[in-house]
């Protein structure tokens, strides 16, 4: 019989290079502070929600507290606040660079279920969030689309970012064209391995196709605000 090792040795890729588990602790979320920085340089950012969690780059903070009180039930109040603080300050720092002439473009596609679905607590969270992304989709560089529930998203993706950045160097070199990001429920991982670059770009693009066009998704999402809005349960 095989040990544990062995079989562990089996299952690992052979080529670790490339692709790496991001930095977390209990009380650090250094991750937050990484993904602000790469926000900071990317030219494009797409980005996958979930199907029940809207996409934390639209998210206000009376969401991200709801939501990362509901995600982590034990965290203590003050460093609930804290993240949310973190993550507020790289929502701001994406909202002033799509004000720049060479801002990024972003395209966010958002699960049905998370436009539909308030989280626990006040609906008055889900209204003002849902407001927002009103608001986010008038802006130049936004693309924004919803997943219907019926389509299971890619290899049942969950949270993802995938990053385009800029030629590094004197010469210019592309080194990292892409860097992608996933969150599961053992930690963050990050690649800027070329298969799995091409995966995750195959694994947006699926979605692109078959979710709901921009202009659908505008009128989906007001259509919700409209019925919380006279029906708060």
């Amino acid at each position: 019989m095989e040990s544990t090792h062995t079989l562990l040795a089996r299952l690992r890729a052979r080529d670790q290079q490339g692709a790496g588990r991001v930095e977390d602790v209990a009380y650090g979320a250094e991750g937050i502070e990484s993904l602000t920085r790469l926000d900071g340089r990317a030219l494009s950012i797409r980005s996958w929600g979930g199907p029940t969690a809207i996409p934390g780059l639209l998210q206000v903070p009376v969401y991200m507290q709801a939501l990362t009180r509901a995600a982590h039930p034990d965290l203590p109040e003050m460093e609930v606040r804290r993240r949310t603080l973190l993550k507020s300050a790289r929502v701001q720092q994406l909202i002033h660079r799509l004000a720049e002439p060479r801002g990024p473009w972003v395209h966010l596609i958002i699960g049905e279920r998370a436009v539909t679905t308030p989280l626990p607590g006040s609906t008055a969270v889900h209204i003002a969030q849902l407001k927002h992304l009103l608001i986010m989709a008038q802006r130049e560089r936004v693309g924004m689309q919803i997943l219907p529930h019926d389509h299971v998203p890619p290899a049942l993706a969950d949270h993802c970012l995938l990053y385009t950045l800029p030629p590094e160097g004197r010469a210019g070199a592309w080194e990292y064209p892409h860097v992608g990001y996933v969150e599961t429920v053992i930690g963050g991982f990050y690649s800027h391995r070329p298969g799995d670059m091409n995966r995750m770009l195959s694994a947006f693009s699926v979605m692109q196709r078959v979710a709901m066009n921009q202009g659908e998704t505008l009128r989906f999402i007001q259509g919700q605000v409209d019925q919380w809005t006279r029906n708060p349960r």
